[in-house]
């Protein structure tokens, strides 16, 4: 579980979907922020696309928090950084989403 300080809250959610710069991978893709801020702060979007399930979207949305919360010294500080799950992401196990967002990550600069 991340502690608060390191989730997005709505207005800077809405920012960065607008203004957020993109970086692509297969499963997932990045959109991000600078905010001001001394820690990093993420959020993460699965749709109704990947699974009418809530509990499979959950799933996918924890697994990701847990690769976040795992790896969270290697994120620079005062970045938002929101992860969109793309249709697929639903088959892949902890240890994919884990090096897929920390490779997207270092594609897009934050890590």
């Amino acid at each position: 579980m991340l502690p608060k300080k390191h989730k997005i809250n709505k207005e800077i959610l809405k920012k960065a979907i607008k203004l957020g710069k993109r970086s692509d991978s297969n499963p997932l893709y990045l959109k991000v922020i600078h905010i001001k801020s001394n820690v990093p702060a993420f959020s993460f979007v699965v749709s109704k696309k990947i699974s009418k399930s809530a509990v499979k979207r959950n799933t996918i949305k924890r697994r990701a928090r847990h690769a976040i919360w795992k790896n969270i010294s290697i994120f620079k500080p005062g970045v938002a950084a929101v992860f969109f799950f793309k249709p697929g992401s639903e088959k892949i196990n902890f240890q994919e989403v884990e090096k897929t967002i920390i490779a997207l990550s270092k594609k897009a600069g934050i890590a």
